[in-house]
């Protein structure tokens, strides 16, 4: 509570975790409708699925180094290099709006596909809907090319697996990094065919066979042969070399250099910018009751996000000081709580602009030493906190 306050007191909005994931809303239909496209679609297909917000809000990628990474709000990037249309995309790696790591990944690798070798009884795959052959196996006649990849006697066929998954809107979070027991249960949610995608791209036992190159040149090499142990599979369809992807970091100089870039990324930056408002509204100003004549404007964060012209510089800062005792306060073992009074460097920083305040913290808290800036001791000379399981 602080001096010089209107009479009034804030209402807080409802805190959600801060994620994208959960910011948007799920739709069960729709995200089987983008499961099919991902699963048997044509390339195009594939390509307005991932843009479609309705069904998915992004998806994911498995790097060279077997890791899942999340490519999010997938925004088509639009160029024409040596009078041919190029198609890419660029979303951000961060589940959280506020911390965007903007990304480019190719149109090839996000509507791509990649053939991979299955034991013929592979109880995950027969479950699924994905595209695939007919089992062979070393007997076999007319695919002798083929056979020379197996990895014994026994018997196996091919299926057709997306580069790219696509994540269903409404998740409670993402996953990152090398698959483990979450993250398979995760994908067990999202269905059989997502965890079928996820154990084959990761090389999980229960999966396919490790990928191999091999196989996606022979592919076109030796069509006739194919067309013997996987009769439905479509001339048209984009196979990549590797269903492995690097996802490229977007620099600032990138986007100054190139103007069809800019105009994507600033899309993109804006749509984040929309989630920020939608993930943490406005605070909610009403009048404050009888008793509480000097009423209440305190929220957990140090920016003042009520818009009040009214109100003068002095009684703004006044208010940031009294969110910054309550941010520090101390502990009595006697007493109990305590608000602490400011160093008079704190006192004076709240008399700048935003961004300067800012930087001037920074400073303040760098200037100390680091068991100093840990115990806050940079804000004020009093507080002592004891552990929460101690505390009475």
């Amino acid at each position: 509570m602080t001096t010089g306050s209107s009479a009034s007191f804030s209402v807080l909005p409802p805190k959600n975790n801060g994620y994208i994931s959960t910011a948007t809303e799920a739709n069960a239909k729709r995200y089987d409708l983008t499961k099919i496209k991902f699963v048997k679609g044509t390339g195009s297909a594939r390509a307005n699925a991932a843009t479609n917000r309705a069904g998915s809000f992004g998806g994911y990628t498995v790097s060279p180094t077997k890791r899942l990474r999340p490519f999010i709000l997938p925004t088509q990037v639009h160029q024409e290099v040596q009078e041919k249309d190029v198609f890419s995309y660029v979303g951000t790696t961060s589940n959280v709006p506020t911390q965007s790591a903007i990304v480019l990944l190719s149109r090839e690798d996000l509507i791509g596909s990649a053939l991979f070798l299955f034991p013929a009884n592979c109880a995950i795959l027969k479950e699924t809907n994905f595209p695939m052959g007919v089992p062979f196996d070393t007997k076999t006649k007319g695919v002798e090319t083929f056979k020379q990849h197996l990895p014994d006697r026994k018997k196996y066929r091919l299926a057709l697996l997306p580069i790219y998954w696509p994540i269903p809107n409404g998740e409670v979070t993402t996953s990152k990094g090398i698959p483990n027991e979450g993250t398979h249960d995760a994908f067990q949610e999202m269905g059989v065919e997502a965890h079928c995608w996820l154990t084959s791209m990761t090389d999980a036992k229960q999966g396919a066979c490790p990928f191999n190159a091999d196989l996606q040149t022979l592919a076109s090499a030796a069509r006739p042969q194919l067309d013997k142990i996987f009769p439905r599979l479509s001339q048209g369809i984009q196979l990549r070399g590797t269903p492995y992807v690097t996802l490229t970091a977007v620099s600032e100089e990138d986007v100054e250099l190139c103007d069809d870039l800019d105009e994507s990324v600033n899309t993109l930056r804006a749509e984040l910018e929309a989630l920020v408002h939608k993930i943490n509204p406005p605070v909610t100003m009403l009048p404050s009751a009888p008793g509480n004549p000097i009423g209440a404007q305190i929220d957990c964060s140090t920016e003042d996000s009520v818009s009040n012209d009214h109100i003068t510089s002095q009684q703004k800062m006044s208010r940031n000081i009294g969110k910054m005792h309550l941010l520090t306060m101390g502990y009595c073992p006697t007493e109990g709580p305590r608000l602490n009074s400011m160093t008079q460097e704190i006192e004076d920083i709240f008399s700048l602009g935003v961004k300067e305040m800012a930087e001037s913290f920074n400073n303040i808290v760098h200037s100390r030493s680091r068991n100093q800036a840990d115990s806050l001791d940079a804000v004020n000379r009093q507080t002592d906190v004891p552990d929460w399981r101690s505390t009475p």
